[in-house]
């Protein structure tokens, strides 16, 4: 059994611009109390541009204290129909630009578990 080293945020319903300043603060917080940020989008029905935008600026927050930071599934249905919608990935789900590709990589929670 390995050791959780990741902080597991669970996201649900329609993401949008309503609610990008409180993803805001969860990432803040997430990434402050522990060594990076899981992301789970599995019961996320659609994503808009302020909250791609939001996970942005926690991806490069995180990349700033070399934490772990990424998607448990980036193959989420919403995350990725966003990601095609805006230009950051190809419809084939491949990254357009090597700063897009944390968008595609799959993060583990436990330190064992390889994704």
């Amino acid at each position: 059994m390995g050791r959780l080293i990741l902080q597991r945020l669970v996201l649900e319903g329609t993401l949008g611009m309503q609610n990008a300043a409180d993803l805001a603060g969860l990432l803040a917080t997430a990434l402050e109390a522990s060594a990076g940020a899981a992301i789970d989008l599995s019961a996320v029905h659609s994503v808009d541009s302020a909250v791609l935008q939001v996970l942005i600026a926690g991806h490069r927050s995180a990349a700033e204290s070399r934490a772990p930071f990424g998607f448990l599934d980036p193959n989420a249905p919403a995350l990725r129909d966003a990601l095609v919608a805006h230009g950051m990935i190809a419809a084939d789900g491949s990254p357009l630009t090597p700063e897009h590709d944390f968008w595609t990589r799959a993060v583990a929670l436990l330190e064992d578990e390889a994704v």
